[in-house]
């Protein structure tokens, strides 16, 4: 891997619907998650190389509709997988052929969470 330059990772968990939802939103999720209280379906990382091209305009600037809590965490719940979805499906148009596997592995991944009912986590970096 010498020469080799890797790029930081972003996190998408789908996760089972948990009782509390408020549980979601904590500063505590990754204690959650790794404790058990929140169980985990399908985890998919993506570079973030791919992410910066995805979601935020050319001048450097995050897209409107994508948000980050103050722990660097998007929480994706049934009606917003919708608009994700969406996103993704006109994005994945857009990107270089280099990006665009993970742009379909993204909105297949997304897809299934919606099928499923699984709430959707991104962790940023």
């Amino acid at each position: 891997m010498k020469g080799e330059q890797m790029s930081l990772l972003h996190e998408f968990v789908a996760v089972r619907q948990p009782t509390n939802k408020k549980i979601l939103y904590s500063e505590n999720i990754y204690e959650y998650i790794n404790g058990g209280k929140i169980k985990k379906s399908v985890v998919l990382e993506i570079p973030d190389d791919v992410i910066q091209k995805i979601l935020y305009d050319t001048h450097g600037k995050l897209l409107p509709d994508i948000k980050f809590n103050q722990w660097g965490i998007s929480v994706y719940e049934k009606d917003e997988l919708i608009k994700w979805l969406d996103f993704l499906k006109n994005v994945s148009e857009e990107v270089s052929k280099e990006s665009k596997q993970y742009c379909q592995a993204l909105l297949d991944f997304a897809m299934q969470s919606y099928v499923n009912n699984d709430v959707v986590l991104h962790f940023g970096i």
